[in-house]
């Protein structure tokens, strides 16, 4: 589909002009579709990259070291991620398994540093008997919970209606191709989607 015209194996297709708006809507409202799915994918990482973020520095306690380190590697990651998805120029190019793939790769870079920062804080505070130092980590793990929620709550929230206005969206453009005229040779209707 380009500017009206519809192509198969690279034959125009002879289209009523009543078709050829009907593809010019499609192929816009496509285009931005596409363009809003790149958007919400590339949020939904950075709300992961906060509370990833959040966490670690929760465990990481005052050492900035540690922090930076972290920093870097879940920005290297995330970054990956992000070229992957801002690339992507069709469907075709980043499926939905590939992409949660990605992201549990991601996620399973970080973790090794986040394991080891949560066992070194509960063995420190456990073998040192410092009363004070076991009910901070306490404090520090009850609190979590809460300031990751706080961070990210807005942001996940918008992005869920964002993604919803996404679905209507496809409703819309199977709702343009259902009023194509145009036959394949077959005599079948023409099926770019199928929205549910």
């Amino acid at each position: 589909i380009g500017r009206g015209r519809l192509l198969i194996n690279g034959t125009p297709m002879a289209l009523s002009s009543h078709d050829q708006a009907l593809l010019g809507e499609f192929e816009t409202r496509g285009r931005h579709l596409a363009q809003e799915a790149k958007a919400i994918a590339l949020e939904g990482i950075d709300i992961a990259r906060l509370a990833l973020t959040e966490v670690f520095t929760t465990l990481a306690g005052n050492d900035q070291v540690k922090k930076a380190q972290f920093a870097a590697q879940i920005n290297s990651s995330m970054d990956k991620l992000r070229g992957a998805i801002a690339r992507a120029e069709s469907p075709t190019d980043f499926k939905e398994e590939a992409f949660e793939r990605a992201v549990k790769q991601a996620v399973a870079e970080a973790m090794p540093m986040l394991i080891g920062s949560a066992v070194g804080l509960a063995m420190s505070a456990a073998l040192t008997g410092d009363a004070a130092k076991a009910a901070e980590f306490e404090n520090r793990m009850d609190n979590m919970g809460k300031d990751i929620e706080r961070l990210v709550k807005t942001r996940a929230d918008e992005l869920e209606a964002r993604a919803n206005g996404l679905c209507s969206e496809v409703k819309r453009l199977d709702q343009i191709e259902d009023q194509l005229e145009f036959l394949l040779p077959d005599g079948k209707r023409l099926n770019l989607l199928e929205a549910e």
